[in-house]
């Protein structure tokens, strides 16, 4: 009877011990720590790459990049270049032409833009018993200056003489003509030996450089220069005559 009583007692005792898992009963009971797969299993926290991985925050250049280039006039110049993006011929690389615009995006208007060839300096040699030289060239814009270079012999006891004349000149714009004595034949720069400037618009100029009975040789410098006005039709003829007193 005892026997039997005291079995009834150890069931009923394992049945409680079991019924509430949560419960720490000592015996080792580990329900809370590693049976729970939510508790230990999630891996939320560590694992969750989604503001790592999410391209929408790394892989985004469009700050990086910075503004599109923005070409309108399709000359291969962004508009923050060139000065007038509507026109393709108009950009810093073009060549300056006489049309009384900026051409090459520069702040000059027609510099050099003659095509002459004779800007700054143009070296005619030594001229030295040569014809009558004649040529024909532009001046513009307004302070544009054309300046030949040439050279000229000259002998002892010898009448040496050479002129220079402008003619041509736009009735719009006044020019004039200068000579100077670059170097002599000591090697000193005299300076401008000879000018003209008649002070009106349209006309000519002309003047003539008359030596001693010494030497007169010399690298000499012709300048003509805009005083006011100047074209892009109608060119000046500069006529040069190294032997104006033979």
């Amino acid at each position: 009877m005892l026997l039997i009583l005291l079995s009834i007692a150890c069931k009923n005792f394992s049945k409680d011990i079991t019924a509430e898992p949560g419960i720490n009963s000592g015996f080792g009971d580990t329900a809370d720590a590693g049976d729970d797969p939510a508790d230990t299993g999630q891996n939320e926290d560590t694992d969750n790459t989604s503001d790592s991985d999410d391209p929408s925050d790394t892989q985004d250049t469009s700050d990086t990049q910075g503004p599109q280039s923005n070409d309108a006039d399709g000359d291969g110049w962004d508009e923050d270049e060139d000065c007038d993006d509507s026109d393709p011929n108009i950009n810093p690389g073009e060549v300056d032409t006489c049309d009384y615009i900026d051409n090459n995006c520069n702040s000059e208007i027609d510099e050099d833009s003659d095509g002459d060839g004779m800007d700054p300096n143009s070296d005619l040699g030594d001229i030295t018993g040569e014809p009558i030289i004649e040529f024909q060239a532009y001046l513009a814009p307004e302070n544009d200056i054309d300046v030949f270079q040439l050279y000229i012999a000259d002998q002892l006891f010898d009448l040496f003489g050479f002129s220079v004349t402008l003619e041509n000149v736009p009735a719009s714009a006044d020019y004039s003509i200068s000579l100077a004595l670059i170097e002599d034949s000591n090697g000193q720069n005299m300076g401008i030996v000879e000018s003209s400037d008649s002070g009106g618009n349209g006309g000519g100029e002309s003047l003539e450089h008359r030596g001693g009975w010494g030497d007169d040789s010399g690298l000499y410098e012709i300048a003509v220069r805009s005083n006011s006005g100047y074209s892009c039709s109608i060119p000046y003829t500069l006529i040069i005559n190294p032997n104006s007193r033979k």
